[in-house]
């Protein structure tokens, strides 16, 4: 709600008591709002993050058929192309894993999500860094903090 929107009697007092009070108040509820909106973008970030690394998966995906197909006769060529598969695998698995955890942290009630904040903002930084090889490691680097952080805290 907006501030003098909120209630009649808070504008009545805030007349009443003068300009500083009304100032102060200002401040207290942007201070709110400003959290609010914090944690939003935090959460806007995870997510856009889970999804850059679906994305990046679904290309590297089509780039390995392409690998494959192309060098079907040439045996250790298959070979490495069939462990860039395997790498991939794993990295989706990391994905979906992610995925499984910003869900159960999006579903927390506010005072856990509050408590959250800070770590959302910092798996969100984790996961919108460029690096591919480390992604999946980084990713469950960050979970494993996540969940010790949910035990420690539960």
């Amino acid at each position: 709600k907006h501030y003098w929107r909120a209630s009649r009697g808070r504008r009545f007092l805030a007349k009443q008591r003068g300009l500083a009070a009304t100032i102060q108040a200002r401040v207290r509820t942007w201070r709110v709002q400003r959290g609010r909106q914090l944690h939003l973008e935090a959460r806007d970030l995870l997510v856009s993050g889970v999804l850059l690394l679906r994305w990046r998966l679904r290309d590297k995906w089509r780039e390995q058929s392409v690998i494959r197909v192309q060098t079907r006769w040439r045996g250790w060529r298959v070979r490495r192309a069939y462990l860039l598969v395997r790498h991939f695998e794993a990295q989706k698995r990391a994905a979906l894993i992610i995925q499984k955890h910003v869900r159960r942290l999006l579903a927390m009630r506010n005072a856990d999500r509050r408590r959250f904040q800070r770590l959302y903002v910092f798996a969100a930084a984790v996961l919108q860094r460029k690096s591919r090889q480390f992604l999946a490691a980084r990713a469950l680097h960050v979970l494993s903090l996540v969940q010790r952080y949910a035990s420690a805290t539960a």
